[in-house]
């Protein structure tokens, strides 16, 4: 009979805990790269990896490692070719040499940690039973996904990320790229655009990395807010003048004239959003909290998420039950779905009440109504135009408080928010784009007497709806 040594039999205890079924080496090292590169997010299954496999983490471990090297490396050698301007073939060779040595190394000593950490936690489980192993081993999993998940942090991968949203979104492509060069004329080097899920996934990259910056929906950062007071003490909002989105809820239904309409008939609307991912979904989330007896009572199963706001548009268009759309969206009259509004035949309608637009963060209306072009006309065809409640878009980072601990921290972080206060608006705008930047600098926001007609008229459709209902 042969008798297994003590590391043997610890090592084996630690893998028969295990959740996983060796998926881990499904999560290779090129993948994980290319994330941390922000580049590109973990899928759900990719998560789960690193939630529940060893193997997984220590892949993401190490190649987090390599590229916080590889960045001190390039650092190192950009500096050098500062100072002396012509280096030689055979330094610069020789110093990728050197970091190729201190990559493996250290690659070497992560791995001795983890298998390390692998034989403390078998010693610790062997000597419980059976069921008190099972739940040990989650709650250590669970541990050591998040440790996995702040390697983000520690690395610097997004510590000078400003979080956008898709990478097709006004977001990325018209608001973000001026920001990065205005930043380098203050001084502060090194800022770069990076797609993320929208403003959800923006505000907790933000939570995680003070220092990076990120783009939010003044009303979804309002409502989670109220909801996370505690952990907004750690953010800042630096500006929230640059534009406002549209908030478009479109029907072909004839008989839904106005938001009145749609209050009166909620708990009846079939309502197409888009994914719960995207800020569209917890904007309709927070209409809903401040509007308890119209939008509120829209129940959850009246409620579909599709895809994107293209497929809610289409689907929408296509519908025969009075199907009502809503996608939030800067309304850029090239973009393919404010096209697509006009294009399809959709009706518009302002989501206006006085509870909504008097909503206020900070002081700062949450809402406002504005009128938007939809299509741009010219010779042979006239503008088209539609008004929609909008809400502004954000810039948040983290707060100079998040660092007391660090003076000169908190220092540079004062002067970032500074620097982004005191960049121009009109520096902020695409240049490569005239039409979205006047569409930027010229908002068409209604007059207080339209508005209070508006509100005025949204109302009395309610009651009489509603009293026709009974």
């Amino acid at each position: 009979m042969t008798v297994d040594s003590g590391i043997d039999r610890l090592l084996k205890d630690v893998l028969a805990l295990q959740d996983e079924d060796g998926r881990g080496a499904e999560l290779t090292e090129e993948r994980v790269r290319h994330v941390l590169l922000g580049r590109d997010t973990f899928t759900a299954d990719e998560r789960s990896l690193l939630a529940t496999s060893p193997l997984a983490r220590l892949t993401y471990a190490e190649i987090a490692e390599d590229l916080r090297l590889e960045r001190e490396a390039f650092e190192q050698g950009w500096h050098e070719e500062a100072v002396q301007q012509s280096p030689s073939k055979g330094r610069a060779g020789d110093g990728t040499a050197v970091a190729t040595r201190v990559i493996a190394l250290r690659r070497l000593q992560v791995a001795a940690s983890f298998i390390a950490l692998a034989i403390a936690i078998g010693y610790v489980l062997s000597r419980l039973g059976p069921y008190s192993r099972h739940v040990e081993s989650q709650s250590v999993d669970a541990e050591l996904s998040d440790k996995a998940t702040s390697t983000i942090g520690a690395t610097g991968i997004f510590d000078k990320a400003i979080n956008t949203a898709g990478e097709k979104g006004a977001y990325h492509t018209a608001f973000c790229p001026p920001l990065p060069g205005a930043l380098a004329n203050a001084y502060l080097q090194g800022y770069k655009c990076t797609p993320s899920k929208g403003t959800l996934e923006n505000i907790d990259r933000v939570l995680r990395n003070p220092t990076s910056i990120g783009f939010v929906q003044l009303d979804v950062y309002a409502d989670e807010a109220i909801k996370r007071a505690d952990e907004f003490k750690k953010l800042t909002m630096i500006r929230s003048d640059i534009a406002c989105e549209g908030l478009w809820m479109v029907t072909k239904n004839p008989e839904l004239k106005n938001y009145g309409h749609i209050q009166a008939f909620s708990q009846r609307i079939n309502f197409i959003l888009p994914v719960r991912e995207s800020g569209s979904a917890p904007t309709f989330d927070f209409l809903q909290e401040n509007d308890p007896d119209g939008l509120g009572r829209v129940p959850e199963d009246h409620k579909r998420y599709v895809a994107d706001a293209t497929e809610v548009l289409n689907e929408t268009a296509a519908s025969t039950n009075g199907a009502v759309g809503f996608f939030v969206q800067f309304a850029d009259p090239g973009n393919a779905n404010i096209k697509l509004i006009a294009d399809k035949g959709l009706k518009v309608i302002p989501v206006v009440t006085k509870e909504i637009l008097d909503k206020k963060l900070n002081g700062q209306h949450i809402y406002q109504l504005q009128t938007f072009t939809l299509k741009s006309g010219g010779i042979f065809a006239k503008t088209t135009e539609a008004t929609a409640a909008c809400t502004p878009v954000a810039i948040i980072t983290g707060a100079p408080e998040a660092f007391r601990s660090d003076r000169d921290k908190v220092d540079d972080q004062r002067g970032l928010i500074q620097a982004i206060r005191n960049i121009p608006a009109e520096r902020l705008l695409p240049k490569e784009n005239p039409i979205v930047a006047d569409v930027i600098r010229f908002p068409k926001t209604l007059a207080d007497q339209a508005v209070i007609e508006m509100v005025a008229m949204v109302e009395k459709t309610r009651q009489m709806s509603e009293k026709a209902l009974q």
